[in-house]
């Protein structure tokens, strides 16, 4: 980790497992959402149909958050690699340190805040551009 880092003051063992825990919670969390062969789509009465809707909906919302924890998972494995780098709390946009608020939220942040996609979305939505 680089001089000056503030993430640099905190064990890089002490990030790596708290970084497994998040990484075994998702895992997971995304596996209860993985459909179960039991599960049917078939019926032949309304109530039967309207419950097939119901679970088809439901497999369709669950794909979508599994996809979207397995895209966590991937960026937790950034952000071990990042640690063994030595980079863990350097933003890989402008190389500033990212804020240990940050990282205590969101530990596997890549970006400083000014340097995050919603903080750019922010700035050319900000109220001083319409004056």
């Amino acid at each position: 980790m680089a001089n000056g880092n503030t993430a640099g003051l905190r064990e890089a063992g002490a990030e790596r497992a708290r970084l497994d825990v998040l990484r075994r919670r998702l895992e997971e969390d995304a596996e209860s959402l993985r459909p179960r062969d039991g599960d049917s789509l078939c019926g032949s009465d309304f109530e039967s149909l309207v419950s097939a809707a119901q679970t088809a909906n439901q497999h369709e919302t669950d794909e979508l958050l599994r996809r979207r924890l397995e895209r966590r998972l991937a960026d937790i494995e950034r952000v071990t690699r990042r640690i063994a780098e030595g980079s863990y709390g350097l933003c890989s946009s402008c190389g500033q340190p990212i804020p240990e608020e940050r990282l205590a939220a969101m530990p596997d942040a890549t970006l400083c805040v000014p340097c995050s996609p919603r903080s750019h979305s922010l700035r050319r939505t900000s109220p001083s551009q319409f004056d």
